[in-house]
Parts: structure tokens; C-alpha cells; sequence
């Protein structure tokens, strides 16, 4: 129908992050083992409605619990820290059918369908994550 879908995410990842090389803590090659769990949600927004009156209804919510690795290389200045990165996951959804892969480079059909049933997967690439440890 007429209207927009507005997607809204929260997402928590952890995991110990093991230095490869370097001397340093935050400073060289590192890999990430970790967890990652999200929930996500959509709704629809009726045409010329920019902030509705009314609550407006879920069209769709879904939660994911996915495991993943990340490789990379850290830079840092102190408590501060540079780092380059690529990581890969795979898990599963509870939204039914998924569109197999997930994440920033691969949105799917942004409907929930698609051949992987409830397994999706997920490329990361950071190419400036920047941080403290305190």
C-alpha cells in the first residue's frame, strides 16, 4: 500500500579480543571471537502522515543470535584506538525466512523471505573503528 516502512535495530556484540601481534594492549594484529544478539523492528506509516497522532502498528519484528570472528589491526594513542577490521558471522533469525545474508553490505529483500530459512549470515568491514579502553 501507500505509505513508508520505517526499520528501526538494536544490536549487542561481546567476545575477548586476543592480540596476534604487538606488545601493546590495543596496538597490532587481533581476533575477536564473539556473540552477537539483535532485535529488529518496522513499522508502516501511512502516506502524509510525517509524525502520526496515533501509535502506528508493527508490521514486522524479528530477533537474531548470531556467532562471528573478527580479524584486524589496531593502532593506539594512549587509551585510544584506530582499527581497521573485516568479520564474518552466521546464526539464526526467528522472522521466518531469511534473506541469508545480513549486515550493512547485504539488506535482503527487507521483506523476511527468502531460500535460507531461519539461518542468516553476515560480512562486517570497519575501515575506522575508533575507541577507549579506560
Amino acid at each position: 500500500g501507500n505509505g513508508t516502512r520505517t526499520f528501526s535495530q538494536v544490536a549487542v556484540a561481546a567476545g575477548p579480543e586476543f592480540r596476534l601481534i604487538g606488545d601493546e594492549p590495543f596496538k597490532g594484529l587481533f581476533v575477536l571471537p564473539k556473540i552477537i544478539g539483535a532485535y529488529w523492528w518496522d513499522y508502516h506509516v501511512p502516506s502524509g502522515n510525517r509524525l502520526p497522532k496515533e501509535p502506528v502498528p508493527l508490521a514486522s519484528a524479528q530477533a537474531e543470535v548470531q556467532l562471528g570472528v573478527d580479524f584486524g589491526y589496531q593502532f593506539n594513542w594512549g587509551p585510544f584506538y584506530l582499527a581497521w577490521m573485516l568479520g564474518i558471522s552466521g546464526g539464526v533469525t526467528t522472522g521466518g525466512p531469511s534473506p541469508c545474508w545480513a549486515g550493512p553490505l547485504f539488506n535482503g529483500d527487507g521483506e523476511g523471505g527468502g531460500p535460507c530459512g531461519p539461518l542468516v549470515y553476515s560480512i562486517n568491514l570497519n575501515f575506522f573503528r575508533v575507541g577507549a579502553s579506560f
